[in-house]
């Protein structure tokens, strides 16, 4: 594991940061680094296919994977795999590293990054359903009003807080859909693959998205070259800011941060990463907050912190487990 974080030559040695200091620190970077994603990826869309996209940002969690656990190692845990395994961690790819963050992408150019953070969190409602109606998991009255809160805030949102007759966006739309795909590469994830380190799930989802790009490629009307040929220079800090921030470091201080923090603080925390999302995305890309927003972001945070505290995994190794598949996209 990198323990980048713990390297402080330039601290004086009295003043060096305690265990759990570094753990808020690597949180907070966390949280940071990821609020900057769908803003960098919106400001690309326009430069980047989707499919672009989807590679570059599964490259950077692969170089992050293989300089965190290394080659040999994640090859060793590969070859003890059965076929059933791999073909669900296959299945798993599929959704959650080509689907759901193609439709992602795509919804991104055609909505606002803000109204994206706060799609994105319908997710957590298509987990608690698969979970509910398919994996057998008890859903309580408490599950059901968290739930309710957070549909409550999406359609307030998406119909702007019903002062006026809107269409809901297609975008918006896509991006629920790449929550459901997230949300089923998770379920599978849960009920078959449980057992299998999250590194090689999210190994194998990077890895599974990688392929697909090479094998659509001689099908995709514009190559990777010959959009890196035509990408604007301007553009460049935006696809450095994605990739070094958004995806590496936001990558690197996670991990840095479960090492050393217990699972239910970060779960916590983590859950209101989307006001922080909203804030980056007005800030960089000058986007509007209704009034809507506000209130239905009221809503979806509240909906989001009830199914946090209300969820009690077995050990601290699920919550874990739970917190590092559902890092999507």
């Amino acid at each position: 594991m990198l323990n980048l974080l713990t390297v402080r030559p330039w601290f004086p040695r009295r003043h060096a940061l305690t265990d759990a200091g570094i753990g808020w620190l690597a949180l907070s970077t966390s949280i940071l680094a990821g609020s900057t994603f769908n803003a960098f990826a919106k400001t690309l869309s326009g430069s980047l296919t989707p499919f672009s996209l989807v590679l570059i940002s599964e490259v950077l969690v692969l170089l992050f994977l293989l300089l965190s656990f290394g080659l040999l190692p994640i090859f060793r845990t590969y070859a003890k795999l059965s076929g059933s395994q791999l073909l669900k961690l296959l299945a798993m790819g599929c959704l959650s590293g080509v689907i759901g963050p193609g439709l992602w992408f795509t919804g991104l150019s055609m909505t606002t990054a803000v109204n994206a953070s706060f799609f994105g969190k319908a997710e957590l409602l298509f987990v608690l359903l698969i979970a509910g109606f398919f994996l057998g998991e008890k859903l309580t009255r408490s599950h059901l009003l968290a739930a309710a809160s957070i549909v409550s805030g999406l359609v307030i949102i998406a119909l702007r807080g019903f002062s006026e007759s809107v269409t809901p966006q297609l975008g918006d739309l896509l991006i629920i859909l790449a929550t459901i795909s997230f949300a089923l590469g998770n379920s599978i994830y849960s009920k078959y693959l449980h057992h299998v380190p999250a590194h090689i799930a999210l190994c194998s989802r990077s890895l599974t998205a990688v392929a697909a790009f090479f094998l659509a490629s001689p099908f995709l009307p514009h190559s990777l070259g010959d959009e890196a040929a035509l990408f604007p220079l301007a553009l460049l800090p935006a696809l450095a800011g994605f990739g070094f921030v958004s995806r590496f470091v936001n990558s690197v201080a996670f991990y840095e941060s479960i090492e050393r923090l217990p699972m239910s603080t970060i779960s916590l925390v983590g859950s209101v990463d989307v006001i922080l999302a909203t804030v980056v995305a007005y800030a960089m890309l000058g986007e509007p907050i209704g009034w809507y927003h506000l209130l239905g972001g009221g809503f979806i945070v509240l909906g989001t912190l009830l199914l946090e505290l209300l969820h009690e995994p077995r050990s601290e190794h699920a919550a874990q487990q739970r917190q590092l598949r559902q890092r999507v996209p």
